[in-house]
């Protein structure tokens, strides 16, 4: 999901993109962020997957100070709202599944 659109790729899809090689590095690529406490992660290019929702309403955020035990805190951002509208069709291509059953 990003700020103007939500991309979706089926799980065999990724299966198929890092299975082939040759596609390290051009459709994917393997990663150890330091973000991700090093761990590594498999990135694929956004473009690999379909559209799912054209336009996104985004949420309002605000900031959260929560006291855990022992006065530790936690600081994080919480989300509110927003809204995403599908392109029921294509989605339902993608989870291969009939438009009816919406």
């Amino acid at each position: 999901m990003f700020f103007d659109k939500v991309y979706a790729i089926a799980f065999s899809d990724i299966l198929s993109v890092i299975s082939d090689g040759n596609n390290e590095d051009v459709i994917f690529s393997l990663e150890k962020d330091i973000k991700n406490q090093n761990k590594t992660t498999i990135k694929i290019n956004s473009r690999s997957g379909v559209v799912v929702a054209q336009k996104v309403d985004e949420p309002s955020h605000s900031s959260v100070r929560k006291e855990m035990d022992r006065g530790r805190l936690l600081f994080y951002v919480k989300f509110n709202g927003g809204t995403a509208f599908l392109d029921v069709s294509t989605l339902s291509k993608l989870l291969g599944i009939k438009e009816e059953g919406f």
